[in-house]
């Protein structure tokens, strides 16, 4: 039940029209530019699922990067 939450968070889309121009930058888009900036991860989700190695990706990014600004 909490992992469905949690999935249905992670990849809803709000309804309604959008303004013409560029498309609003979407959280998941924003976590994947972070990721790959700060961790050099390109798919985060498959290096999520090894919980050690992400911790240490993690880690390794908190000490590069102490404050991140948005």
């Amino acid at each position: 039940m909490y992992t469905e939450w949690i999935r249905r968070i992670l990849y809803s889309t709000i309804g309604g029209r959008r303004r013409a121009g560029k498309p609003r930058t979407r959280w998941i888009d924003a976590v994947e530019e972070d990721a790959k900036k700060l961790m050099g991860v390109r798919n985060w989700k498959r290096a999520a699922q090894n919980r050690e190695e992400w911790r240490a990706l993690i880690r390794e990014a908190k000490a590069q990067h102490r404050a991140v600004a948005p």
